[in-house]
């Protein structure tokens, strides 16, 4: 894609995710993917920018989608979550993050927060490692017995959807 990127002068919005500015227990997975979505976007967008492509990186908590119904369907997912701090405990509707995304594409934005509140937490991500470090461990003890032989495995249509041509091969 990148030839036609950079021959359209066009622009490239990767999703990241809040996994992408805060690491979280039973994630590891996902938040290395958003870690690495996230930097990818922010180098190519200096290593492209010079031409007039533009590159942004879009931010998006617990939205309502096929995959955190999923998340949510395991209770021990749902009980975890709903232990995590205000504002990322709770579930956000659709629409308005599609509104933001789409704002954000008209406009090329850099950033795009699909919650409000994200964009705040970029002045304090910094801080988040250690201290998710020590209240994840605190949880992760408190869940331990119940987190015996767990694998969240793929979630949502998606994952399902996955699976099952894996399972077909």
């Amino acid at each position: 894609f990148l030839p036609v990127l950079l021959e359209s002068r066009g622009y490239l919005l990767q999703i990241a995710s809040l996994a992408a500015v805060t690491p979280a227990p039973m994630m590891t997975a996902y938040c290395a993917s958003k870690a690495g979505v996230e930097a990818y976007a922010h180098s190519l967008r200096a290593e492209v920018g010079y031409r007039g492509v533009r590159v942004g990186v879009g931010y998006l908590s617990w939205t309502d989608t096929d995959m955190v119904r999923g998340a949510d369907q395991d209770d021990l997912m749902r009980e975890l979550r709903s232990r995590a701090p205000w504002p990322t405990n709770r579930t956000y509707p659709l629409g308005p993050a599609v509104d933001r995304l789409v704002a954000g594409i008209e406009r090329r934005s850099s950033h795009v927060y699909a919650q409000w509140w994200l964009r705040g937490m970029q002045s304090v991500r910094g801080y988040l490692p250690t201290l998710i470090g020590l209240a994840g461990q605190r949880e992760m003890r408190r869940f331990g017995p119940r987190l015996e032989g767990f694998r969240a495995g793929l979630l949502g249509a998606g994952g399902e959807a996955d699976e099952k041509a894996r399972a077909d091969r």
